[in-house]
């Protein structure tokens, strides 16, 4: 009688791991489109021959997977437009005055008219008011200065 040795791939965020115990580093935490057709293929050539997995579960496997992608997109483009949204909310309050909730070295409330607008690296939209940034998450009041 003889034995037939399977080596599996667990994926476990960003390392995965085979059956011999062995990790290789893998980049992201995120299984990318060709990570999951690797593991359909894996999972065609493991089955069991005696009881296969119909076309359907397969079928509803690869929709799922493609809902998901989609899904991720329209979440990086409302994100996107999120920011678009943001930065022209700060360009309008170019020259007006503002009050805001954030405090000076002194303890005093910033407020004064906005000079300019930023984005950092983050991505989070900064004013420049009375000689001083603040996020425009800051920002509770907007005066039209005359």
């Amino acid at each position: 009688m003889s034995t037939t040795s399977t080596t599996y791939t667990q994926y476990t965020g960003s390392t995965n791991t085979n059956a011999g115990g062995a990790a290789t580093k893998k980049s992201g935490s995120n299984l990318t489109q060709a990570d999951f057709l690797n593991l359909l293929t894996t999972q065609l050539q493991n089955q069991d021959p005696l009881n296969p997995q119909s076309n359907t579960e397969f079928a509803s496997q690869m929709a799922q997977y493609s809902s998901l992608t989609q899904m991720q997109n329209l979440n990086t483009t409302l994100s996107q437009q999120t920011s678009f949204t943001q930065m022209s909310s700060a360009a309008s309050m170019l020259g007006k005055s503002v009050t805001t909730s954030a405090y000076d070295s002194d303890g005093k409330a910033i407020s004064g008219t906005v000079s300019s607008v930023g984005l950092t690296s983050s991505g989070s939209i900064t004013l420049s008011v009375g000689g001083s940034t603040i996020n425009l998450s800051d920002v509770t009041g907007i005066v039209q200065s005359s």
